[in-house]
């Protein structure tokens, strides 16, 4: 099945070279319907509605189906780890794609929308670095309680990888 997929997106890729973007969005969504995507995968469809012609459909289309893409991916990836993470990087994929969409527009000499989507995609730039900073703290933390859980409170029982790595929540 995964070969199947690969296959498919080099046929999109192909179809893209060829100036064939509707064929090459039609290839990539068929693959899209396998639920085998990458985040990456899912960006590379979005210049070539632009390439298309159909610039229009962009933003519609994002919302309704490659932005509940990327958040089901997300949460495939992520959902072992805090909220905070998880936000994080959901931010980090919105800035990708909203940089994306930004590219589209200037393309399409559509300055307005550019600067919009140029807007909402440094807002998830830094919604993503106070997010992963809160959630590092937050990862670090829960891993420390796991420490003194494993070897107890007596820090200087612990191997001294431990004692160096969590030394500032040690008295």
């Amino acid at each position: 099945m995964m070969t199947t997929h690969i296959n498919q997106l080099k046929l999109a890729t192909s179809k893209a070279k060829e100036g064939l973007f509707d064929e090459a969005i039609e290839v990539l969504l068929l693959a899209y319907q396998s639920g085998i995507s990458s985040e990456a995968d899912t960006l590379k469809i979005l210049p070539y509605y632009q390439k298309a012609g159909r610039y229009n459909e962009l933003e519609r289309l994002c919302q309704e189906y490659f932005i509940p893409q990327l958040e089901q991916l997300n949460h495939s990836a992520f959902s072992h780890k805090c909220e905070e993470i998880q936000k994080s990087f959901l931010s980090l994929k919105l800035h990708k794609l909203y940089a994306k969409l930004a590219l589209c527009a200037k393309r399409e000499n559509h300055t307005e929308d550019e600067k919009r989507f140029i807007s909402i995609s440094q807002y998830y730039y830094r919604a993503y670095e106070e997010l992963l900073e809160q959630g590092t703290k937050i990862e670090e933390l829960k891993e420390f309680k796991n420490i003194v859980e494993r070897y107890g409170k007596n820090s200087n029982m612990w191997p001294k990888l431990f004692q160096k790595k969590f030394s500032k929540y040690l008295k």
